[in-house]
């Protein structure tokens, strides 16, 4: 990536959305300023501060920074920042009203949003590195997509809670991996894998987990599996096809689990529902 002195400057297309990506210099300088549209700032790597008229706040690596559009502001580096930056006009996106109030109130400009668990920063990687590759490759479609991953950052933006750090800190990462499972379900999870993600020894991350949940790391995760399957087959859904979206691999496993969690075959499951 090619380090900049100055600011990139941003002019949105008729679709109202642009996605940069800013390694700054040693020598990197910015005035302040205002733009006209808003701006969801992923701090990659470094740390500075955000000025904003005679305030000064602190960035690092990780923080995520709403920026509305009309807000004067500039950076001020220590170590250099690398940025993510989706650069967007709102009246682009269609969402409540209210639901952008509640973004604004709770994102405030004047405050760098550190997001803890490590589940909900894979996530919030994930669709920048998603925005990035639709705005690198500009492939048919791009601009549909560039619209659908922004609309998706946003919704998990005002759906995060982070009541959950309050808590202690490990009991915070089991609620982040079980919002991530939840939301993943496609994946293949095995306990050492989940365990060595959160740090922690195979028996501790058991334990905790049956505490909080009152099931075993697998029981929970079938659960949940079974639970999704029951919603695709009463929508139709073919029942290999299902299963594979499940993240069940093996069909037999699949009639065995959704036997034990439902006491039905998934044949008989679906007859009965339609």
């Amino acid at each position: 990536m090619i380090e900049t002195k100055n600011p990139i400057q941003v002019n949105l297309p008729k679709f109202g959305i642009f996605v940069i990506e800013s390694k700054h210099a040693n020598t990197f300088q910015m005035k302040m300023n205002t733009w006209k549209f808003d701006k969801i700032c992923k701090i990659k790597e470094g740390s500075g501060h955000l000025i904003h008229k005679k305030d000064k706040y602190k960035v690092e690596t990780g923080d995520i920074l709403y920026l509305p559009t009309g807000f004067p502001h500039y950076f001020e580096d220590h170590d250099p920042l690398t940025l993510t930056i989706v650069c967007f006009s709102r009246n682009k996106i269609s969402m409540e009203e209210n639901y952008w109030k509640r973004i604004l109130k709770k994102y405030s400009p004047k405050m760098a949003y550190q997001v803890k668990d490590p589940w909900a920063r894979t996530t919030i990687e994930k669709i920048f590195q998603n925005l990035l590759k639709e705005q690198t490759n500009q492939s048919i479609g791009y601009e549909s997509q560039l619209l659908s991953y922004t609309q998706q950052l946003l919704i998990f933006l005002l759906r995060y809670d982070s009541q959950n750090t309050k808590t202690l800190e490990d009991h915070a990462i089991i609620f982040g991996l079980m919002n991530y499972i939840e939301n993943n379900i496609h994946e293949f999870f095995s306990v050492p894998t989940l365990a060595k993600s959160c740090n922690m020894s195979v028996r501790k991350f058991s334990s905790l987990f049956k505490k909080i949940s009152d099931e075993s790391v697998i029981h929970w995760i079938n659960k949940k599996r079974i639970n999704y399957a029951c919603r695709r087959l009463e929508n139709f859904g073919s029942i290999n096809h299902v299963s594979i979206d499940a993240g069940f691999n093996d069909l037999t496993n699949f009639y065995k689990v959704f036997k034990q969690h439902t006491g039905l075959s998934p044949k008989e499951y679906k007859n009965s529902k339609t």
